[in-house]
């Protein structure tokens, strides 16, 4: 059993053909219960989907999600733990945008919210846990900001640098930084109010 999965996630990660990939996945997330017997397997899957969930088009992103749901299920907490910090991260990955955003990233990042939300309402407690440490990071960058905007136009004007251009680079950046992270507030609001029914969060 163990060359089955370890050859399975060899083939996840080597691929290229996203249709295979998820059919290895959706086929592989059947034997999710064995990999508890394998301590070192859960962590290298967890990271492969990870991958694939974020990165992926058309069934590959959700065949990944339903694999890391399982795997959080019937692994336990130590799964649960390295899932949640790392589909946050993959979320936010997503969440950083150029100068502009399609419909179908928009889509995109909407589906991967859904999933975020989805995977921190299986256990209210490490999700409060993980919850505040991540918003708290979110209030010190926009805090950031917001602050370094005063100090930076100043900076700019001491090194004789044009005003506008560099008022303009200053408010470009704020806007890059306030877009981006506003998907992650939207996304901390919906995991809050969704586990708000639950006594323990």
């Amino acid at each position: 059993m163990r060359i089955y999965l370890a050859n399975a996630l060899h083939m996840i990660t080597e691929m290229t053909d996203e249709q295979m990939i998820a059919f290895i996945v959706h086929r592989v997330r059947a034997s999710a219960v064995f990999l508890t017997a394998f301590p070192s397997l859960p962590r290298k899957y967890v990271k492969a989907l990870l991958h694939t969930w974020a990165r992926g088009r058309g069934a590959m992103p959700l065949v990944s999600f339903m694999f890391l749901r399982d795997l959080c299920i019937q692994v336990g907490s130590n799964c649960l733990d390295t899932c949640l910090k790392g589909i946050y991260k993959a979320y936010l990955v997503n969440c950083k945008l150029s100068k502009s955003i399609s419909g179908s990233k928009q889509q995109h990042i909407q589906f991967l919210g859904n999933c975020v939300r989805e995977l921190y309402s299986l256990d209210p407690q490490s999700a409060y846990q993980h919850a505040f440490i991540f918003i708290h990071q979110l209030g010190v960058i926009l805090r950031g900001a917001l602050t370094e905007r005063g100090p930076k136009l100043v900076k700019d004007k001491r090194q004789k640098e044009s005003s506008k251009s560099s008022k303009k680079q200053v408010r470009n950046l704020t806007k890059k930084i306030m877009i981006g992270n506003t998907f992650c507030l939207e996304l901390w609001t919906s995991v809050v109010c969704g586990c708000s029914s639950e006594e323990e969060f």
